[in-house]
């Protein structure tokens, strides 16, 4: 399953409620994630752990999507938070 959200918090939001279902990552840009400050970041961090999600950032992926991934594996370029 690879799908994308425009959002983290549509992602997080599908996941916590039942509509998106064999989510095991959560992928966001790395721009993104660092234009973000620390105290949203360990929100974001805390969300994902609660949801029972990884929260990975990629350089590659633009600032404008998530990628919500299941079981396949991570790219190269992909970095845990």
């Amino acid at each position: 399953m690879r799908e994308f959200r425009s959002s983290l918090g549509d992602a997080l939001g599908e996941i916590e409620t039942g509509t998106l279902t064999g989510a095991r990552t959560i992928v966001v840009g790395r721009a993104w994630w660092e234009a973000q400050s620390s105290t949203e970041q360990k929100a974001a961090q805390m969300r994902c752990a609660d949801a029972g999600v990884q929260l990975s950032v990629d350089e590659r992926l633009s600032r404008h999507l998530v990628e919500v991934r299941g079981d396949e594996p991570p790219l190269s370029s992909e970095l845990r938070t």
